[in-house]
């Protein structure tokens, strides 16, 4: 009998509910098992006037950089509310996912470091210090995100980094109950986990007394910033990394881990 790519393979999937509806379908689709189970909560936010500001004059900046997908579906809309566009400016992407959320929402012309991470950003020569100097950029994404990358771009000799902080993180509301049912039944073989923020409210909301369970079950992430939290969170299976976040990145991943899985098994 010919078994399906991901035959049997039971994975959660953390991402929030609206985000993860394909990457659901395909696992079912190659035979593995998705547990919907969301770490994280993405809400809109009242813009704040400095944020308004921001927008407003964004003609003046050089380099406009969107720190991810929710970066883009509510920046984009605050820009429509405000009358502002894209339109002949210099738009960045922090990955490929990123940047198919510009494209599909008809940006043009979006750079892409080659390592999605404020790291591959920084490793990107328009942002190096004998490019960077005197420029301004404004960085677009969620309230109280990473600070790295402003503060690298000011020391290298940019000559404004401002915010538009256009949404928020929260922890989500899943039940714990439902990964112990899995655990206890076998049924639990890999945890998909895409940022720092949702890490931390895995290990907030699954509680101590599940902390020994998580950390050994195997782990996939989308960049080595993840994997190393994860390792410092006390994981102790190698931690496998996708190319990146799209959805065809992870799931060749997990195949190809899983097929290996499978030969180690027989």
């Amino acid at each position: 009998m010919n078994l399906l790519p991901l035959q049997d393979l039971w994975v959660v999937i953390t991402r929030p509910a609206d985000q993860s509806a394909g990457l659901i379908k395909t696992i079912e689709e190659m035979g593995g098992h998705a547990i919907p189970w969301p770490a994280l909560m993405i809400k809109p936010i009242d813009i704040s006037n400095q944020t308004r500001q921001s927008l407003s004059a964004l003609k003046t900046y050089d380099h406009i950089i969107f720190i991810s997908v929710n970066a883009v579906n509510f920046g984009l809309a605050a820009m429509v509310d405000q009358g502002i566009d894209l339109d002949g400016m210099d738009v960045f992407a922090v990955g490929k996912t990123t940047a198919k959320s510009l494209e599909n929402a008809g940006i043009q012309n979006v750079h892409v470091p080659e390592i999605a991470s404020s790291e591959g950003l920084l490793a990107m020569l328009v942002f190096s210090a004998e490019s960077i100097k005197g420029k301004r950029c404004l960085i677009v994404r969620g309230k109280g995100g990473n600070e790295k990358l402003a503060k690298e771009l000011l020391m290298r000799g940019a000559s404004a980094v401002n915010y538009a902080e256009v949404y928020q993180r929260s922890s989500a509301d899943s039940d714990p109950v439902i990964l112990e049912q899995h655990w206890q039944n076998n049924q639990l073989d890999l945890i998909i986990i895409t940022s720092i923020a949702g890490l931390d409210n895995l290990f907030a909301i699954l509680g101590k007394k599940n902390q020994s369970r998580l950390c050994s079950t195997p782990l996939l992430t989308v960049s080595d910033r993840v994997a190393e939290h994860a390792k410092r969170k006390g994981f102790t299976h190698p931690i496998l990394v996708a190319k990146s976040a799209i959805d065809k990145d992870i799931i060749a991943t997990m195949r190809s881990w899983h097929q290996v899985r499978g030969k180690n098994n027989e």
